[in-house]
């Protein structure tokens, strides 16, 4: 099968800066933004300009920053934005909200950073140009609809330990230059989310880790498409298509087994289950039952999807 291409949108600064917006009212000139807020509750609205943010900004615990939709921020070089209050990014499908660097280049900026935000919400953002796109740790966010492109890594999400659990719904995760999602001793939930032609795995989790995925889409990622391994991680996918990644689709290097019951493996794969059943050795899913990996868990493939489903992955596009 075939994908419709993902329109690029620029990283640089330039398109940022030469968004044309209208308003009702004339718009406030933008801040600049360096050290730590001060105003216990902070609200950035579209501005006549993007908003600049130098060094690591922070909202410490116990402040709120609110970010209203259309709003536009350049991150100078090495800068980034540290969250350890409340927050809630605002956007929406005609106004999103922008995060990019000032210069070009993934990496120019470190990214956004949720660290053990007791709240954060976000809806309807762009992110490009950052080491993480987003980072979480010690945190639960609800990340709606946000596309990470461009960047290093898509989201880390994690230490060891580190109790981390996002909610990510309908995101587009691609063109990333290294992994799309990395998952170090945490839960993730993934729901209608597209995992897509990143430049690494399009999930790589390690020390206890648990992603759960519906409704999803892990395709054409360079190296793989899901990875997992150490200790009891142990991951979980339905309803989801997961094909035509690079060395494997899946590959459980876990002891623990995996329910992958329900997924769609594409059109010569499913031939092979329909002959075999959950027993079929298909090349492109490593785990126990492979020569060389005794102690490896199992990835469980019964009630597997025998046509391509519809209405699955997210719904963004880059324009």
């Amino acid at each position: 099968m075939k994908f419709s291409s993902f329109t690029r949108c620029a990283i640089v600064s330039s398109s940022v800066i030469g968004l044309v917006v209208s308003a009702a009212e004339p718009l406030p000139d933008p801040l600049e933004l360096k050290g730590t807020q001060t105003e216990r509750v902070m609200t950035l609205k579209k501005a006549k300009a993007p908003h600049v943010i130098t060094g690591d900004y922070s909202v410490p615990e116990g402040y709120e920053l609110n970010i209203e939709a259309g709003t536009l921020i350049a991150f100078s070089r090495d800068s980034g934005l540290t969250v350890q209050g409340n927050l809630t990014i605002s956007g929406t499908e005609d106004a999103p909200v922008m995060f990019a660097g000032k210069v070009t280049g993934a990496a120019s900026w470190q990214g956004l950073r949720i660290n053990k935000s007791p709240s954060t919400t976000i809806s309807h953002i762009r992110i490009s140009g950052a080491k993480n796109g987003i980072y979480v740790n010690g945190a639960k966010p609800l990340i709606e609809s946000a596309a990470l492109f461009g960047n290093t890594v898509g989201i880390k999400i994690g230490e060891s330990g580190s109790a981390s659990n996002p909610i990510l719904r309908n995101c587009l995760i691609t063109e990333n230059k290294e992994d799309g999602i990395q998952l170090f001793g945490s839960k993730v939930t993934i729901e209608q989310c597209t995992v897509h032609r990143n430049g690494g795995w399009g999930l790589r989790g390690e020390y206890y880790a648990s992603p759960q995925i519906t409704g999803s889409r892990i395709t054409e990622n360079k190296e793989g498409g899901l990875w997992c391994k150490l200790y009891t991680c142990k991951a979980e996918a339905h309803n989801s298509m997961i094909l035509q990644n690079g060395k494997f689709d899946v590959f459980n290097e876990s002891p623990e087994a995996w329910d992958f019951t329900g997924n769609w493996w594409g059109a010569q794969a499913t031939a092979q289950l329909q002959k075999k059943g959950d027993t079929a050795d298909l090349g492109a899913i490593r785990d126990g039952r492979d020569r060389g990996e005794s102690g490896k868990g199992e990835v469980r493939l019964s009630g597997f999807l025998e046509s391509e489903p519809t209405g699955i992955g997210s719904t963004l596009k880059l324009r």
